[in-house]
């Protein structure tokens, strides 16, 4: 039983028709749309979806021809990433691409290896609560990036639009120089909720400031990662090309899934469709089997792709055995192939709940025991790739204190629904997933600021203080979560 839409004075209108054909597409006033979004249909082959994409894409750009104007942008939704360039070649600056499959696969790779990131950017692709914001504001011009932390008492400027390119830079440097023209990004509850103040030309020292000894310096090396990935994804080669960018040299992902050796090689290749991996911090191993089995969970055996000069054979075990707390992160994706068949949502959903239920007790017997040993550890919770929203409600009943799943449909649903308001959304957090540039981290309080033993007076900060200190290392705070959040 779903739940009833929920419309607040949004009226919905039903049309039949081919949107291929460039006679159903004027009959609907196509040019005249706000914003068009041309959905990819998902019961037939990836390819065969993004092709008929092009398609509709081409009927537009003729209508545009004959009409003189498109009013509106297009927001384009593709599964295959290398399909992005030829959408581009036809669609020119009227299109905004969004690659379903690829955002799903970023957001799960930073979610694993921060769980409370799923929630939070969860939360800013939505139009509940803050948001993202463009504006120009002329009384701002000529004032640097780091002076717009004092302009705005409702709002956390975190970016620049540039007049000179159109480039959104996120967190650009303090002495970045606001120019005519300028976009001015931030966070906020609305767009009528914030505004510049009056107090331009007062200088810093007439604000507390908090003094500098109550930092902590971030860490500068980063520790080798070790990931298991759980199931399968036809993006899978493309997830781990991305991620071999952003981990420190020694790092393995383990590939844990009921996918025979003989067939990984032609599916990481696409079937030829894809260059080999080229690799420099990551390493590859594999084991097989069903993770849905607890038996299978508790430990993990490696075997060989036949590719490394260890003298095995294709799928011949290595000898070398892991258990679950080897792991920095686990990744449960969703599987969707079981031999030859493809998983419905249901079944794939249900494999993703039962995989994490036994990764969970595995991990809960493993604290236990280290814990009567004296020697706690801190075990990383499993993170859930589910289908369907209904699951949602089952998950928050297994979580251990976040919120371990990422919602894939929920969560394209609402990125073409803000992308299609504002097509600088789509930069914006194409941006902040990406390994590449500035991105959105959660950090403990201890790890950022001197926290008082226990005993000792509290430290007592405003949010405005947490921001300036930790813009004295290039970081922007925009929120925090408390230490222990209310159930949902």
């Amino acid at each position: 039983w779903e739940d009833r839409l929920v419309l607040y004075g949004t009226r919905v209108i039903f049309r039949t028709g081919n949107p291929i054909n460039e006679h159903d597409l004027v009959k609907v006033s196509a040019a005249h749309a706000r914003s068009i979004i041309v959905l990819s249909q998902g019961d037939i082959p990836p390819d065969d979806a993004d092709s008929r994409a092009v398609r509709q894409i081409l009927s537009l750009q003729k209508i545009k021809q004959n009409v003189g104007y498109l009013k509106g942008h297009i927001v384009v939704e593709l599964q295959d990433i290398d399909n992005m360039p030829m959408v581009q070649i036809v669609g020119k600056s009227d299109i905004e691409v969004i690659v379903s499959h690829d955002l799903i696969g970023r957001l799960m790779l930073l979610a694993a290896r921060s769980p409370w990131i799923a929630p939070v950017l969860t939360s800013l692709m939505g139009f509940e609560g803050s948001e993202f914001y463009l504006k120009e504001w002329p009384e701002l011009v000529g004032e640097t990036f780091g002076s717009l932390f004092y302009r705005f008492d409702a709002a956390i400027p975190v970016g620049v639009k540039t007049a000179l390119d159109g480039a959104i830079v996120i967190n650009p440097a303090d002495e970045y120089v606001v120019r005519a023209g300028d976009l001015v990004l931030v966070l906020a509850e609305d767009d009528d909720s914030y505004r510049p103040n009056a107090r331009k030309g007062e200088t810093p020292h007439q604000y507390e400031v908090p003094a500098e000894e109550l930092c902590v310096e971030p860490a500068m090396g980063q520790e080798a990662e070790r990931m298991l990935f759980c199931g399968w994804r036809r993006d899978m080669a493309d997830m781990i090309g991305e991620l071999d960018f952003d981990v420190p040299a020694g790092s393995e992902v383990w590939l844990f899934n009921n996918v025979p050796m003989h067939e990984r090689a032609t599916k990481l290749l696409d079937k030829g469709n894809k260059s080999p991996l080229k690799l420099k911090n990551l390493q590859i191993k594999h084991v097989v089997g069903n993770s849905a089995v607890r038996r299978e969970l508790l430990l993990l055996e490696e075997v060989s792709d036949g590719m490394q000069r260890d003298g095995f054979r294709l799928g011949q075990p290595t000898g070398r055995r892991v258990v679950l707390k080897y792991f920095t992160s686990v990744l449960i994706l969703s599987d969707c192939t079981k031999g030859q068949h493809d998983l419905d949502v249901e079944s794939s959903d249900s494999r993703s709940l039962a995989t994490t239920l036994a990764i969970q007790d595995i991990q809960q017997q493993s604290m236990l025991r280290m814990s009567a040993l004296g020697r706690p550890v801190e075990l990383h919770p499993p993170i859930s790739e589910i289908l369907d929203i209904r699951t949602a409600s089952q998950m928050h009943l297994i979580n251990q204190g976040c919120q371990g799943y990422v919602m894939s449909n929920h969560l394209v649903a609402s990125y073409l629904a803000m992308v299609s308001e504002d097509r600088n959304m789509n930069q914006i957090y194409g941006q902040l997933l990406s390994c590449r540039g500035a991105e959105v981290q959660i950090r403990r309080a201890r790890d950022c600021l001197r926290i008082p033993p226990d005993g000792a007076p509290p430290l007592r900060l405003s949010f405005w203080s947490v921001l300036r200190l930790l813009r004295r290392f290039g970081e922007v705070a925009i929120g925090y979560i408390p230490h222990n959040p209310p159930p949902d």
